[in-house]
């Protein structure tokens, strides 16, 4: 769709893009779309202060069985988990709190006042866990 957009926009043009990541999505969309583009990285590192990222390539089966591996050999403090949509958001905080885990989630689907109440009390450490949708 964004790609027939962009076809009959006039050759000389200019096309402004933010994104908060760079994924390959992005990097592949500024490849063929962009001519000489100017990236503006406000991170002078990927992970900010204080915040460890895991990340671990596994299996869809193994994916649960991974977390609850992290959860018990690592000593974490908290932790923000994403997923792509808002049933797998509901499914692996549902599963996390029967591992025995505190766990709370939030997704684009939830009244923003629920939204808030759920973000409030995480981040005042009535849980460790959050789960949430990284896009709506």
């Amino acid at each position: 769709m964004l790609d027939h957009v962009i076809s009959i926009l006039p050759h000389e043009r200019q096309i402004l893009l933010y994104s908060a990541t760079f994924p390959l999505t992005v990097k592949n969309f500024m490849e063929k779309h962009l001519k000489d583009p100017y990236e503006i990285n406000l991170m002078e590192e990927l992970t900010l202060k204080g915040v460890t990222q895991y990340y671990a390539f596994v299996q869809e089966r193994q994916k649960v069985h991974c977390l609850n591996t992290l959860f018990s050999k690592l000593q974490i403090n908290q932790s923000i988990i994403f997923c792509n949509s808002t049933q797998r958001v509901e499914l692996l905080a549902k599963k996390i709190t029967e591992l025995g885990y505190c766990c709370y989630y939030i997704h684009a689907r939830m009244a923003q006042a629920h939204r808030n109440r759920v973000f409030h009390d995480f981040r005042s450490g009535l849980c460790r866990n959050l789960v949430c949708s990284a896009s709506n």
